[in-house]
């Protein structure tokens, strides 16, 4: 039952996503490389951080699907250091505003795998789903395997929907709604 947010997001969003008329010096190929790091306000105003890589592949000049939010982190408490392993699927429903300017909705559920301080493996999800703008560099010249670089702004809201949750350097109660803000680098290549 408490899984029915993530299903209705994993299902929901790619069938809601409707195509656009091609502008040009649209992306409409390729890969992403991602390096984001965002800080998140949630439960008891406890700010939590959380620093991670992804990859995407562009599907056409809107959509964009990948593995995304994949970071290690640790917490501590009482009984010791609690660590975890995150990675998770994202979905992008990117629109070009002007040529060096789009901007994004993107939709993901990072799955978490806990150890450590004396207690067993646990399995933790939070899905989440937000916005993102993007200021691109100039694109290279053709042939070269870098397209460009962006500079990116994000804000995300995100939900625990297992009964605990990691972020770096607390650990989150089930239900827990955050809010993150964060920059990132995306690095656009053929």
């Amino acid at each position: 039952m408490k899984y029915i947010p993530l299903v209705f997001f994993l299902i929901w969003i790619p069938l809601s996503a409707h195509g656009q008329g091609a502008q040009s010096d649209t992306i409409n190929s390729g890969k992403i490389f991602t390096i984001d790091g965002n800080l998140a306000f949630g439960p008891h105003s406890a700010a939590t951080w959380e620093p991670s890589i992804g990859f995407r592949w562009v599907m056409d000049e809107h959509i964009r699907v990948g593995i995304g939010d994949f970071s290690f982190g640790y917490a501590d408490i009482a009984s010791g250091t609690r660590m975890a392993f995150m990675v998770g699927p994202v979905l992008e429903y990117s629109i070009q505003a002007a040529r060096q300017i789009s901007y994004s909705f993107i939709a993901g559920a990072t799955m978490q795998l806990r150890w450590g301080a004396g207690i067993g493996t646990l399995f933790g999800s939070m899905p989440y789903g937000g916005a993102q703008l993007e200021f691109h560099s100039e694109p290279d010249e053709p042939g070269l395997s870098l397209q460009r670089i962006s500079l990116v702004s994000m804000c995300k809201v995100e939900y625990v929907t297992s009964d605990k949750y990691l972020r770096m350097p607390r650990i989150l109660p089930q239900s827990a709604i955050t809010i993150a803000f964060g920059l990132g680098l995306h690095f656009y290549l053929y």
